[in-house]
């Protein structure tokens, strides 16, 4: 009765259901309607188009906003329900003020949190950061702790 429901046969509604036991598959998934959605998502091939630009794997999007791959994941899930729209799935974090800056697998959502972590003042950090851009520096000597 539930595959007729789904409008698929027994046999493909017992092997979602057994992806859902795997934990591949979550309670929407089992009585999704769009299968194309679930091949992608079992096979990560969903590729994701925000503002002209193709994101052909998952991480190159989640390292675009500078979230976590488990936050991203989240979003995802929501964005593939459609209870998300491509905005909110790319939407920056809410602690971000757009200052992110990445050093060695660390992610600073802002410049006093990349300040801090050295141990020297904002306005200090401020004065690297404007030779780092001006390229009169690099990112390891922005970051030296001194």
């Amino acid at each position: 009765m539930a595959a007729k429901y789904v409008g698929i046969t027994p046999t493909k509604f017992t092997e979602r259901l057994k992806r859902y036991h795997q934990g591949i598959y979550d309670i929407d998934d089992l009585y999704s309607r769009n299968s194309t959605n679930l091949r992608a998502k079992q096979l990560n091939t969903i590729k994701l188009h925000y503002q002209g630009i193709t994101f052909n794997s998952y991480k190159a999007a989640y390292d675009y906003i500078g979230i976590s791959s488990a936050a991203f994941n989240g979003r995802l899930k929501k964005y593939l329900n459609g209870e998300f729209t491509i905005e909110q799935l790319f939407r920056s974090p809410k602690h971000s003020q757009g200052h992110m800056i990445k050093y060695h697998r660390r992610t600073f959502y802002s410049y006093k949190e990349a300040a801090q972590y050295i141990g020297i003042s904002y306005n200090a950090f401020n004065k690297r950061l404007k030779k780092y851009k001006s390229n009169a520096i690099t990112l390891d000597e922005l970051f030296a702790k001194t």
